[in-house]
């Protein structure tokens, strides 16, 4: 059911009236999650898009993203543009529950067993873009984003042979800044050939406490991580420019009241853009 929703939503969004102005994206990347997403001129320099994501080779809808930004073309070079963003996960991604041993193992009688329910609210992308051309094939641009969402978790522990019977109740906020920096070079425009770098950094609230044992605690943490996207576009077709993506990036490092380090695997993306 879940497979033809997404698959009746992105039909409609590809066979309807095309809107003047309008630029498509489809892609699929490593982590087997699927994007397909539209942007459109709605006036002047203001452009909307939304943008689907599906995960598990579109077993599941994982989240809807809109955006709004507006280009200010300061001369016929060099641009600025604010950008806001809002992404609303689906209740298979921003809910979860889990019900069994803490460890992950069988379940067994008078072994230690957690049941555990977890909530996120939408995340708000607030960012500022500036890019200059230089009118030679080579282009440059830097944006910075600030990023914040919300989760909420509540959990029941029980140890028979620890003799712990407890509670959790924890409250996070995550603030993420995010900023990139993309240089490119067009190589006799058929082949568009860039690299972005981004570094995210950013901190995790996380207030918790444990009813009746006396223990309210502030896990804290600070986190960064660093990614290297190189890219390469077919511009030869007027309207249609295939692409292949390939992302580098480093663990993601916490530091605070959660220490240590998250592995993150290089993805690699295949995509195509193309307009009416």
């Amino acid at each position: 059911m879940k497979k033809t929703i997404l698959a009746a939503t992105l039909v409609s969004l590809f066979s309807g009236a095309a809107l003047a102005n309008t630029t498509y994206e489809i892609s699929h990347d490593g982590d087997q999650e699927t994007t397909a997403k539209f942007d459109s001129e709605l006036i002047g320099g203001l452009h909307g898009g939304i943008e689907l994501v599906a995960m598990d080779n579109l077993k599941y809808h994982k989240e809807t993203t809109f955006s709004l930004d507006y280009k200010f073309d300061i001369t016929d070079a060099w641009y600025i543009e604010p950008q806001f963003d809002l992404t609303i996960p689906s209740h298979h991604v921003g809910r979860a529950s889990y019900y069994g041993n803490i460890d992950g193992s069988a379940m067994m009688p008078g072994g230690d067993e957690v049941n555990a329910n977890y909530k996120s609210s939408n995340t708000a992308k607030f960012g500022i873009e500036t890019g200059y051309d230089f009118g030679n094939g080579f282009y440059t641009s830097a944006r910075y984003r600030y990023e914040v969402r919300d989760g909420k978790l509540n959990a029941k522990f029980l140890s028979v042979n620890d003799e712990v019977d407890a509670t959790l109740s924890s409250k996070e906020k995550e603030k993420l800044h995010r900023f990139d920096l993309t240089a490119g070079y067009v190589v006799g425009d058929m082949v568009d050939l860039s690299a972005n770098y981004i570094i995210k950094t950013g901190k995790l609230d996380i207030d918790s406490e444990v009813p009746k044992d006396q223990l309210t605690s502030s896990l804290d943490a600070d986190f960064s991580q660093a990614e290297l996207e190189l890219k390469a576009q077919y511009a030869g077709f007027d309207n249609f420019k295939p692409y292949f993506e390939y992302t580098v990036k480093s663990d993601t490092n916490f530091d605070g009241g959660l220490n240590g380090k998250l592995k993150n695997d290089n993805v690699w993306k295949i995509g195509a853009q193309f307009s009416f």
